[in-house]
């Protein structure tokens, strides 16, 4: 008669499985690595946070509240596609720590940090926009530092040109963000203008804003997908 296999080596066969070929990905807050299996890796950075508001609407809509709750949806919907996910920030605080000097300066240092340890097929960096001295001045704009995150930028906006998310169709520009200075294809989307009040009522929208994340989700995956791959060694740990 055969014998069964114990238990426990059963659970530990699973287990190995499991872990064959998986890829390390690193905690936005504690700087953990943990290990996933992804085809694409992708960093979205909530703009703003703690005491930094950004932008703000008449009526006080703040763009840093903004930021984060399209940028959670965004994370959602990409998970849902099968790319591995990592966050700037997930809550209201900034990542500067209470006693630096220029929290500013620290705490776009962290979002770099994360970046850098990431090393990430894409970074996403999620805004809202204002213009006061033209309310009329609306929609959804993205914007690029390098040639790579340029091809990024474009694939993106002419995506979102082609939903009704743009009633004003835009071209991709390049931008002096700092966010966006890293070896790592990066690009940073203006997702309306808060001094709009048109903008304003669809960021207000909590199906504009879960509408405005799928098809975000999709325009990042499809850019990804068509763009040269980003060379990682699997094997390094964060100290």
């Amino acid at each position: 008669m055969r014998r069964r296999k114990p238990f426990a080596v059963v659970i530990i066969g699973i287990v190995a499985c499991v872990l064959v070929g998986v890829v390390t990905w690193v905690d936005n807050r504690e700087g953990n690595v943990h290990a996933r299996t992804a085809e694409f890796h992708v960093v979205i950075d909530a703009g703003h946070g703690g005491r930094d508001n950004g932008v703000s609407s008449p009526s006080g809509l703040h763009e840093a509240d903004v930021n984060l709750e399209i940028s959670m949806l965004l994370k959602r919907e990409l998970e849902d596609r099968g790319v591995l996910v990592a966050l700037t920030r997930d809550d209201e605080e900034s990542l500067a720590d209470g006693d630096e000097s220029n929290k500013k300066r620290a705490d776009m240092a962290r979002r770099h940090d994360i970046i850098e340890r990431a090393a990430p097929d894409l970074v996403v960096s999620v805004h809202v926009n204002s213009f006061p001295a033209q309310k009329s001045v609306q929609g959804i704009q993205t914007f690029y530092h390098g040639d790579v995150g340029k091809t990024h930028a474009q694939h993106i906006q002419n995506y979102l040109n082609q939903t009704d998310l743009c009633e004003k169709k835009r071209v991709a520009m390049k931008g002096d963000f700092f966010i966006l200075e890293t070896e790592y294809p990066s690009v940073l989307i203006e997702c309306g203008f808060l001094s709009n009040p048109s903008d304003e009522a669809k960021l207000r929208n909590p199906e504009y804003l879960a509408s405005l994340a799928d098809h975000l989700a999709d325009a990042i995956v499809g850019s990804v997908k068509n763009s040269p791959r980003v060379e990682r060694d699997i094997d390094w740990h964060i100290k």
